[in-house]
């Protein structure tokens, strides 16, 4: 078992990697690089030129996403393939989605 463990997620990967580039691609790309936290006060997009474009549900978000985005560009090269993001570019909202947390925030 420790052995699937570990060869599981390089054959997931690949497998994700070889599939078209769709916009569920990049989401669960996304997910799987920076965790169901930031996946879940984010929005992504993959425009021209390799920039995924975040948008944050606020600026405390934005924040962190900013501070993770050289390793959050490595962290997707495994289910993308490398150089398919090239930058992040980050934009974080005033506005506040219903049910939604901001860092540190108690539930």
């Amino acid at each position: 078992m420790d052995h699937a463990s570990r060869v599981l997620p390089a054959v997931l990967a690949t497998a994700i990697r070889q599939a078209p580039l769709t916009p569920e691609k990049v989401a669960f790309a996304w997910r799987a690089a920076g965790g169901a936290a930031i996946a879940r006060v984010t929005e992504v997009t993959l425009a021209d030129g390799g920039v995924l474009k975040v948008q944050a549900q606020d600026p405390q978000w934005a924040k962190e996403v900013h501070r993770l985005r050289h390793d959050l560009v490595r962290q997707l090269e495994p289910w993308l393939g490398s150089g398919v993001v090239a930058k992040i570019e980050i934009a974080g909202g005033a506005a506040r989605r219903p049910g939604r947390t901001s860092p540190g925030a108690s539930s």
